[in-house]
């Protein structure tokens, strides 16, 4: 789940901070998703060549810890093309981080395999779970929290503020004015900013929860995946 929030938030982030189309949002993304399957075909050949694994996945947690850190500085003032750089650099770890579960799947066979797979969806689901919620509680609260201080520093709008579907239609209504509609995004960037560092923090007890999991399973008794 680590893996995910940045796409979702980021998406988010042009169309409500930066007030650009959804489609226009999503292509801002594309070059993170180019970058990690980029990434993941390289880690697959230097895997091959050089059985770097432990190696390429702790460098993969800290591309991810990395770009994630970098989103944290983002505020209604960064330019466009910024963040996409920013993408970029977390695509790599995510390409990175995908080839290890590859791995983990060739080795085993049977009900091994089997055993394998079921635990890893399960977890891999429980942990998605577990982190929509995380985010998504950090992401209204504090925004729930910018938005009334924005209402009562903008009285003669609240109507206008509270009668609004959601946050993003108060930035297209043309009654109300440019003041309130940057600080409408500014709420949202703020409270945007806190996902990012709940992301960090998860990808982080991530690696330290399934490092040692996956390091004993790919590398026991392996002679193919030594770590040179």
């Amino acid at each position: 789940m680590a893996m995910f929030p940045p796409f979702i938030y980021q998406v988010a982030w042009y169309h409500v901070v930066k007030n650009v189309s959804s489609k226009s949002a999503a292509l801002y993304v594309m070059p993170s998703a180019i970058v990690a399957l980029v990434s993941a075909l390289a880690t697959m050949y230097i895997i091959s060549s050089w059985k770097k694994i432990r190696l390429l996945f702790g460098i993969s947690m800290l591309f991810m810890v990395l770009g994630a850190g970098l989103l944290i500085s983002m505020d209604q003032n960064t330019s466009n093309a910024l963040p996409a750089f920013y993408m970029a650099i977390f695509g790599i770890g995510v390409g990175m981080s995908m080839q290890p579960h590859v791995l983990l799947f060739c080795k085993v066979s049977g009900d091994a395999a089997e055993n394998v797979i079921g635990t890893l969806l399960f977890t891999r689901y429980l942990g998605a779970s577990i982190g929509v919620a995380i985010f998504n509680t950090a992401f209204q609260n504090i925004l729930a929290t910018k938005l009334a201080e924005t209402v009562l520093s903008h009285l003669l709008y609240t109507k206008y503020i509270l009668d609004a579907p959601d946050n993003e239609d108060v930035m297209r209504l043309s009654a109300v004015p440019q003041t309130v509609r940057d600080d409408v995004a500014k709420n949202n960037s703020q409270a945007m900013r806190i996902a990012f560092i709940a992301n960090i923090i998860y990808i982080s007890l991530a690696a330290v929860l399934c490092l040692p999991l996956v390091l004993r399973s790919l590398f026991r008794k392996s002679p193919v995946h030594d770590d040179r």
